[in-house]
Formats: structure tokens, sequence, C-alpha cells
């Protein structure tokens, strides 16, 4: 589920994973952008359902561990993506 959601809020927009809307070659492309806004938002709402779901049950301690999944499994990417970039 983490993978999933992590998934649908880090894809980039464009086919070359630089995040533009746009496919190397072609400056005037623009296609992906609404798809990646899509991704989010479905992304956003499975994350608030799932949270909403652990705090009305009080299930406290899977509420935290699902946020700090959710915390470390960001910051993974994030790392993985910078160790890409250079």
């Amino acid at each position: 589920m983490l993978n999933l959601l992590y998934y649908l809020m880090t894809q980039p927009d464009g086919n070359d994973g630089r995040g533009y809307g746009r496919r190397s070659g072609d400056r005037n492309q623009t296609r992906g952008i609404g798809m990646a806004v899509t991704r989010r938002y479905i992304a956003a709402c499975m994350l608030l359902t799932i949270l909403s779901l652990l705090v009305e049950t009080g299930e406290v301690n899977a509420t935290m561990r699902f946020g700090w999944g959710l915390v470390s499994s960001f910051k993974r990417g994030y790392e993985e993506r910078k160790v890409v970039e250079k």
C-alpha cells in the first residue's frame, strides 16, 4: 500500500523522468501533466481515507506506524533520487 502511494505521489509528469511533462526531443509536447495531477489527487484521497479510518477506530499505534512508514518511504525515495541525479 505504501509503495502504491509513493508511486502515485512521485511519478514524473513526462516520459523522460525529468518531471516537466515533455518527452526528450520535443519541447512543445506537454502530455502527461493532467495525469500526474490526477495521480497525486487519487493518492491524497487514499491517504486521507486510510488515516481517517485508523483514527476513527482508535488505532493509535497503527496510525503512528502508518505515518512513520509513509515518511520513511518518501525519505528513502528522495535519497535515491538525489543519488541518481548526481
